[in-house]
């Protein structure tokens, strides 16, 4: 029996792309986002056991289908840029730095 993780995977493989930084700023390589990317690829993949790699996948499986429903937005993306980019940023630039 296939567990929810491996379900998951096999629905939307992970990726190193921001789907964060593609809507909002229409570019996955936003440099702010640093902090948020190591936070994903050092804590939630490497540390975070199956927990933080079903949360990696969940985002992106979840995250894909909603990016491009904001991506067509413009006050959506504004949102999206104030109330959770932003934030993002700021805090995991703070606790990398």
């Amino acid at each position: 029996m296939e567990t929810l993780l491996e379900l998951i995977k096999a629905q939307q493989p992970y990726t190193p792309v921001c789907l964060m930084s593609t809507i909002a700023y229409g570019s996955p390589y936003y440099n702010k986002l640093g902090g948020v990317r190591k936070f994903r690829d050092e804590w939630l993949l490497k540390r975070g056991g199956k927990i933080g790699e079903l949360l990696t996948y969940l985002y992106y499986l979840l995250g894909t289908p909603l990016a491009h429903k904001i991506k067509s937005s413009t006050k959506a993306r504004k949102i999206l840029l104030v109330l959770i980019i932003k934030p993002l940023c700021y805090i995991f630039s703070r606790k990398t730095s």
